[in-house]
C-alpha cells in the first residue's frame, strides 16, 4: 500500500478518535455502564462479580448480561479505574477497529479505489459516532463481527484464518445477544461467497476439524449463558410474543366476531400465527424506513444523541449509486448479492423486540457504508464537479448541526437518560456526608445505588458485601457505606422514619416526594427540570 494511503488512513483514524473523545466526560454513565464498570472493577480486584460470583459467564446485575464487554473492559478499568474512560475505552477502541476493518474489508472486496472512502464514512457516521461515545456492548460485538468476516473472506489466502474467525465470532456472540442469531445465518452466505464447503474443506483437514471443535466449545458456552446464566431473561419479557400476547388474542377474537364471511375462512385469515407474522413483518421493515434511516433514528437519546437518522440524507443518493454500480456489472453480481444479503440479514434478531434499536441493528452499518462509499466514488467518476461538490455541501449542512447537538445540546437536554441526577446525588452526598449522622438516599432516584459506589470509588469488597447482605435501619433494608444508607422507605412512612433517626439527618430523594417536607433544596437535572430534593433535619 502506498505511503500516502497509509498517512490518509492514519488521519482518518485520528479524526474518528477526536470526534469520539471530544467532551466525552460531559456525559455521565447510565445504568448499564455503571453496572458493567462495577463488575469489571470487582473482577479486577477480587475475582468476583459485584454479587460475589467467581468469574461468571453472565452478570445478574445486567439481567443475564453476556460476559464479553465486562471482561474485555478489565484492562481499561485497571488503567483508568471505574470511570468514564474505564468503561467507554473499549467502545472507543472498537470505533477505531471498525474504521480499520472497513478499510481492510472493502479492500478485499473491491480493491483500493474505495477503501479510504469507506473508512472516512465510518469515522463521520452518526450511527458509529453515537455508539462509540458510550459503553455499548453491541459496538464491541460489531467490531468482532467485522473482524471475523474479514478473516473468513481471507480464507483462500490463509487457511488458519478459519480458526481465528471462529474464535472472534465466538467472542461476538458472547458479547451481545443479537449476534447469536445474525452470525449463524450470515455464515452460509460467506461460505457461498467463497465458493462453497468444498473450498472450506480443501487443504489440510485438521483446520476445519479444529474449527468445529472451537465452534462446539463456543456453542457450549453460549448455551450455558442462555439456559444456566439467564442471558435471555430480559428478552423473554420484551419479545413480540410475550409483550403482545393479550392484545393479539383480543384482536383475533374481535375480528372473527365482526367478520361477515365464511367461518372457516375467517379462522384461516384471523389467527395468532398470522397476527404474530404481521407484527414481525412490520418490525422488520421499520428498519429500512426513512423514519429510522434518515429522519429520527430509533428515538433513544442514548443511542442517538443528536436525534437524527442513522445515516445522512445524502447517503440515499450515494447508496443508490453504489447499488447501481454493482448491478450494472456482471462481474460484481456476486459482490452485490453478498452486500444485499448482509443488509437483509442484519436486522433479523431485532424484529423480535418490535422496535427500532440502534444497538440491535448495528450490523446493518457496514453494508450501508460500503454501498455509500461505492456511490461516492461513482459520483466522483462522473467528472461533474458541480454535482459532487453539491452533495458535499449538502452533507456538510447536516454534519455540523449534528455535531453541535451531540456535543452541546444533548448532554443537557437528555441528561436524565444518562442518570445525571444519580451522579449529582452521589457527588453531593459524598461532599456533605461528614456533616450528618445519617445520610439516607432514596433508590427511587434512578440508578443511584450503582452510581454512588462508582463515582466515589467504594471498594469492591464493600460493594459485594452490600449486595449479599443489607443493613436494617428503622425496620427497612439499606445498602450501607459508612453513614450513607441507600434504600427505599414507603412514602407514607418516610417523614416519621426520618424524624425517628437520632442526630442530624440528610435525606435525598426524587422531586415527587417534596410535598412530604416543609422546606428543602431542589436538585435540577441537566435540562433544568426539578428532579430531586435534599431535606435536612
Amino acid at each position: 500500500m502506498a505511503r500516502k494511503s497509509l498517512l490518509i488512513l492514519l488521519g482518518i483514524l485520528l479524526l474518528g478518535l477526536a470526534l469520539r473523545l471530544f467532551k466525552l466526560t460531559d456525559i455521565p454513565l447510565y445504568g448499564d455502564e455503571l453496572t458493567m464498570v462495577t463488575d469489571s472493577y470487582s473482577l479486577l480486584h477480587t475475582g468476583l462479580d459485584q454479587t460475589g460470583k467467581p468469574w461468571p459467564l453472565t452478570f445478574s446485575m445486567g439481567a443475564g448480561r453476556p460476559a464479553g464487554y465486562v471482561y474485555a473492559s478489565i484492562p481499561f478499568v485497571a488503567i483508568f479505574g471505574p470511570t468514564t474512560w474505564g468503561i467507554r475505552g473499549l467502545s472507543i477502541l472498537s470505533s477505531l477497529g471498525i474504521i480499520l476493518m472497513m478499510f481492510l474489508l472493502t479492500k478485499k472486496l473491491f480493491g483500493e479505489k474505495v477503501v479510504l472512502l469507506a473508512s472516512f464514512l465510518v469515522a463521520i457516521s452518526p450511527w458509529d459516532l453515537n455508539l462509540g461515545r458510550g459503553g455499548f456492548e453491541s459496538h464491541f460485538a460489531l467490531f468482532l463481527a467485522l473482524w471475523g468476516t474479514y478473516l473468513l473472506l481471507g480464507f483462500r489466502e490463509k487457511k488458519l484464518n478459519l480458526l481465528w474467525a471462529v474464535f472472534v465470532w465466538g467472542l461476538a456472540v458472547n458479547t451481545y445477544p443479537t449476534y447469536k442469531l445474525v452470525l449463524p445465518i450470515f455464515l452460509p452466505v460467506i461460505i457461498w461467497y467463497l465458493g462453497g464447503l468444498k473450498i472450506i474443506l480443501s487443504g489440510k483437514k485438521i483446520i476445519p476439524i479444529l474449527a468445529v471443535i472451537i465452534a462446539t466449545l463456543i456453542i457450549s458456552v453460549t448455551l450455558a449463558q442462555t439456559f444456566v446464566g439467564g442471558s435471555e431473561d430480559r428478552f423473554k419479557n420484551i419479545n413480540v410474543f410475550s409483550a403482545n400476547a393479550v392484545a393479539v388474542e383480543q384482536n383475533v377474537i374481535f375480528n372473527r366476531n365482526i367478520n361477515s364471511g365464511n367461518s372457516l375462512l375467517t379462522k384461516f385469515f384471523y389467527n395468532k400465527p398470522l397476527s404474530y407474522f404481521k407484527l414481525l413483518e412490520d418490525s422488520y421493515f421499520k428498519n429500512f424506513s426513512l423514519e429510522y434511516l434518515i429522519i429520527s433514528g430509533d428515538g433513544n437519546p442514548r443511542h442517538n444523541m443528536a436525534s437524527t437518522g442513522v445515516i445522512y440524507v445524502v447517503e440515499l443518493l450515494t447508496i443508490a449509486l453504489g447499488l447501481k454500480y454493482l448491478a450494472d456489472q456482471k462481474a460484481k453480481r456476486k459482490d452485490l448479492t453478498l452486500i444485499i444479503t448482509w443488509l437483509l440479514i442484519a436486522p433479523l434478531a431485532a424484529i423480535f423486540t418490535q422496535e427500532n434499536h440502534g444497538l440491535r441493528t448495528n450490523f446493518m452499518l457496514p453494508p450501508l457504508i460500503i454501498l455509500s462509499a461505492l456511490g461516492v466514488w461513482r459520483l466522483w467518476s462522473f467528472k461533474k464537479p458541480i454535482l459532487f461538490w453539491g452533495v458535499v455541501i449538502f452533507w456538510f449542512i447536516q454534519f455540523v448541526p449534528m455535531l453541535e447537538r451531540t456535543y452541546f445540546l444533548a448532554p443537557n437536554r437528555y441528561a436524565r437518560f444518562w442518570s445525571n441526577l444519580a451522579k449529582m446525588v452521589a457527588l453531593q452526598v459524598e461532599a456533605k456526608k461528614d456533616n450528618f449522622d445519617y445520610v439516607v438516599v432514596s433508590t427511587n432516584i434512578d440508578n443511584v445505588e450503582y452510581a454512588y459506589p462508582v463515582y466515589n470509588r467504594i471498594s469492591a469488597k464493600d460493594i459485594i458485601a452490600n449486595n449479599q447482605s443489607k443493613t436494617k435501619l428503622g425496620g427497612y433494608e439499606f445498602k450501607k457505606y459508612g453513614n450513607v444508607y441507600l434504600g427505599t422507605v414507603p412514602g407514607g412512612n418516610l417523614v416519621s422514619f426520618i424524624k425517628n433517626l437520632p442526630g442530624k439527618v440528610m435525606y435525598v430523594g426524587p422531586f415527587s416526594e417534596g410535598h412530604l417536607f416543609g422546606s428543602f433544596q431542589i436538585l435540577y437535572d441537566g435540562d433544568k427540570v426539578p428532579s430531586g430534593i435534599i431535606y435536612e433535619k
